[in-house]
């Protein structure tokens, strides 16, 4: 996509400094069964959760 940007526009697009952070961490893999019990037990154990969501409402709660 930057190069299609750079095409277009004859400059090179900066990358917003969050997105540049992120991509230089490291990627971290891992390999679960196909189980949706399994799977819902990981996102429940690893996942951050905000206290909103879209469009500021609490996470969780239906709009």
């Amino acid at each position: 996509f930057p190069e299609a940007v750079e095409r277009a526009t004859g400059r090179e697009p900066e990358q917003p400094e969050r997105l540049r952070l992120r991509l230089g961490q490291n990627e971290r893999c891992t390999f679960l069964p196909n189980d949706v019990a399994a799977v819902a037990a990981f996102i429940e154990t690893n996942a951050r959760v905000r206290d909103k969501g879209v469009r500021g409402r609490r996470a969780g709660v239906p709009a």
